[in-house]
Parts: structure tokens; sequence; C-alpha cells
């Protein structure tokens, strides 16, 4: 039977010579008769088509496999519900099981690449990332306009740190999609690998423009808001007021900050009026970036006033510690009030972040004559979102290495070094949006007085900050 192309039907009078034309109605039975025929013919085909499947599943009957762990894993004769069973069994990171399943699926159907992909993608989570290269190259092999193939093996480069060769792979790709949010995404985070802030933001803000309401680019660029936020201008004022021996100081300050390839850089100008007198000092940041998680802190600075130092110098080494969330440092500061007058300070501390919180300890041991004083600090600040909005509290009690107390009075001595002193600070920092932030610091200390020992007075300290980044 078949169809002519204007839709009608060949009856079986136009196939066998000889046969009568009858009426209208014989004509409409002799039709119906055929449609029966026609359905119960399909009926037949259909059935023996499900007994061929059913067949051939009976073929495949569940595997027992064991894992590298010792485990026995029973793995489902059902291609789909076994790949159900591995993607579950992955994101519970169970990855090992997932794996041998996968495995069992492509002896089974070594075709079909969306097991060979997950496949890859698993053993990427567990750092195998020559395995899942290799995966990910077979399905490019048989399909090379594989879009998640190619995605997936731009994010195993990330995976692996390999972030220059994950870059040029991510460009390549969009090249040809320019805008793939996976593709967009890998680069930005691959650009971050490299500590390339300024150029991962850039390429952030572009892909926000697309796609406006991808939360993963979002965070990224927050983060990257608050690593930068030291760059640019940042201008702030303060005032410490004291409840006996002095009239309130003034303090203030200019900054410039830059992201460089080496790391951020900053420029500083300090002002002080107190004792009736007002002076400058020129101070230079520098945090040389030593890869991820290690960094330096570089300090110089020079002070033609009396009110300052003439010369202050300070380094420090930060690192993260191992794979722990635990981050350490080491360092020092001196400062050069004349040629008799020195004070040199060791430090170091030790941090560690737990949620949306860090918390630190931080020792300053002063080498002194008449021995070695010290103090001890401590800091507390949950984050509130990214890493530049912030609420902290801080603590220390010893002698405070503070210019402002050493120099107070005007007077360095060794008497100065044994004083108590104890304080209490609180701040809060909030990022405005992705140009400005601003700050806010009180501190309270309770200091012993250098010409009246066992007698304190207090010093009431505020300080407000604002920054644009340029």
């Amino acid at each position: 039977f078949g169809h002519r192309p204007g839709g009608q039907m060949y009856t079986y009078r136009k196939i066998k010579r000889g046969y009568r034309k009858g009426s209208v109605a014989q004509r409409g039975l002799r039709t119906l008769g055929v449609s029966k025929r026609l359905a119960m013919r399909n009926l037949i085909l259909g059935g023996m088509l499900l007994l061929t499947t059913l067949a051939g599943h009976a073929q495949v009957s569940d595997t027992a496999v064991t894992t590298g762990q010792g485990d026995t894993l029973v793995v489902s004769a059902l291609p789909d519900s076994a790949f159900a069973q591995a993607r579950e069994l992955a994101f519970a990171e169970e990855y090992q099981k997932a794996e041998k399943i996968l495995q069992v699926n492509l002896i089974r159907f070594p075709e079909n690449n969306d097991y060979r992909l997950f496949l890859a993608r698993v053993m990427s989570w567990q750092e195998k990332y020559d395995t899942a290269r290799t995966l990910l190259q077979e399905v490019l092999a048989r399909d090379s306009a594989s879009v998640p193939a190619f995605d997936l093996l731009a994010t195993v480069e990330r995976y692996a740190k390999n972030y220059q060769q994950a870059i040029t792979l991510s460009d390549s790709g969009l090249k040809e999609r320019p805008k793939s949010e996976a593709l967009l995404t890998n680069k930005a985070q691959s650009q971050v690998g490299l500590l390339n802030y300024p150029e991962a933001l850039t390429t952030v803000d572009s892909a926000l423009q697309i796609h406006p309401d991808n939360k993963e680019l979002q965070q990224l660029q927050l983060f990257l808001l608050n690593q930068l936020i030291a760059e640019g201008l940042a201008a702030g004022i303060g005032l410490d007021y004291f409840t006996r021996v002095n009239s309130p100081w003034l303090n203030g300050l200019l900054q410039y900050g830059k992201f460089t390839d080496i790391g951020t850089m900053i420029g500083r100008v300090n002002y002080a009026r107190r004792f009736g007198d007002q002076g400058l000092q020129f101070e230079i940041d520098a945090y040389p970036q030593l890869g991820k998680g290690r960094y330096l802190y570089l300090n110089v600075g020079y002070s033609p006033s009396e009110l300052f130092p003439t010369w202050r110098f300070g380094g420090e080494y930060f690192s993260m510690l191992g794979d722990t969330r635990l981050e350490g440092s080491l360092g020092f500061r001196h400062l050069i009030f004349s040629d008799t007058n020195q004070v040199t300070m060791y430090t170091g501390s030790l941090g560690y972040y737990f949620g949306d919180n860090f918390i630190q300890f931080r020792p300053f041991l002063i080498d002194q004559p008449q021995g070695w004083g010290s103090s001890y600090n401590f800091l507390y600040r949950h984050f509130m979102s990214g890493m530049g909005d912030y609420l902290q509290a801080s603590a220390g009690f010893g002698f405070v290495p503070d210019e402002r107390i050493l120099n107070i009075g005007g007077v360095i001595g060794p008497d100065l070094y044994t004083l108590r002193s104890q304080y209490l600070g609180f701040a809060y920092q909030k990022l405005l949006n992705e140009q400005a932030y601003v700050r806010a610091d009180l501190t309270l200390t309770n200091q012993e007085q250098f010409n009246n020992p066992s007698n304190f007075y207090q010093i009431i300290s505020l300080f407000f900050t604002i920054g644009y980044r340029l």
C-alpha cells in the first residue's frame, strides 16, 4: 500500500487487474479492511522489535565489581540505570565506585561519549588529570566539534594549574562561541590562578554583561574587587583624644595603590599634628606575590619631622600552611628616631579561616638593652560579603608597638619599653560599589604614663577612610 503525492491511497483494485469497480459503500468497506490489516501488521512488527530489545538486554546481566577499597559493587544491566547510579555516587564524592561503574558501561557501550565525558570529569575531581585529558582527547577524536569535551578539557587544564594552557583553550573556543558562559568563567578563573587580577576583573565584567545572573561570576567579581581594594586613591582622617597628658592629636593619610605584575604597590603620605607642631611621613608598601597563598610585605618610610621616626623599615613573609586553612607569617619592624634611639621589633602571626570568619594571633618581641619586651595581639574578623565587607574586633596587651605611643611626649628611652598598655579596637569596612569603599576604626587604649608609672591615661582614637578605585 502507498500514497500518491496528492495524498490518495492506492487501493487493491488499482493493483490487481480485473477487479471490478464497486459502489461507494463497497469501496469504504474495502478501505476499512485494508486499514485493519495495516494496523495488524504494525502491531506484529512492534511486538517483534520489543522482543528483540528485551532479548538484547537479557544478554547483559547485572555485573559485580570490586572497588579499590575492597567493596563489592553491583552494576545494573540497564545502562541508563547504571549511569544514574554512577552520577549519584560521584556527586556524593564516592569517586572510585562511580569510576568502576562508568568503566563497566564503557566496556558494554564503547561508543557512548556521555559515559566517557563523565568519567573524565570524575577523574579530574580525583586530580587524575592525565587520565581525564586522555579520555577527552578520545572524545574529540571521534567528534572534533564536541562542545562539552572541549569545555571540560579547558577546565581540566585549570584544575591541573596549567593556567596559561587553560586560557589558550578558552580563547580558542571563544573565537567560535564568544558568549560561552563556561569558557568565559574558566578564562577568568585561570587568570586569577595566574594572579592577573585586573585582567580577570575585565573578563568577569564582560561576561556579566552577557550572563548577569551567573552566581559564580558574581562571586568572582566580588572577590576580585576586594583583592584590588587597595588599587586607586584613598584618603583618611582621624583624631586621638587623651583623657590626660596631651591635647587631641590629628592624623591623616593620602595614598595611591596600583596592582602590578609582581603584586600591589602603595605610596602613602601620613600627616600628624601633635604638641602644637605638624609633620609629614612618606611611605611605600609593597606586597610581592610569590605564588598562590604566598606573598611578602615590604615597607620603607622617611620623615623629616620629629613627630615620626626618621626612618622605618619592615618586612614579613606570609604563607598558607600546606592544604590547611591556616596562614602563618614571620617578619620585623625597625624604627629609627635618631642615632641613639632605635627600636627593632620581631613579629609573626598565625591566622585561621573558618566559614566567613578569620582569627589571628600576633606577638611582638622588642629588642632593648634591658631585655626583651613583648606584646600580644588578637584579631577577629567576620566577612559579610566577599573579603572586603567585614566587621573586626581586636585586642592587645603588653607593650603596644605603636609609633604614636613610642613617640609620645617626644621621648624615647629605656623606661618606655617596660610601660604597660592594653587596647581594644573595632573596625567596619564596606564596599559601596565596584569603585568605592569606606572604613571606620575605633580604638580604646589604656596606657601607663611614662613619667608617672602605675598611673594610666586613656586614648580614644577614631579614624575614617574612603577609597576609590580608578
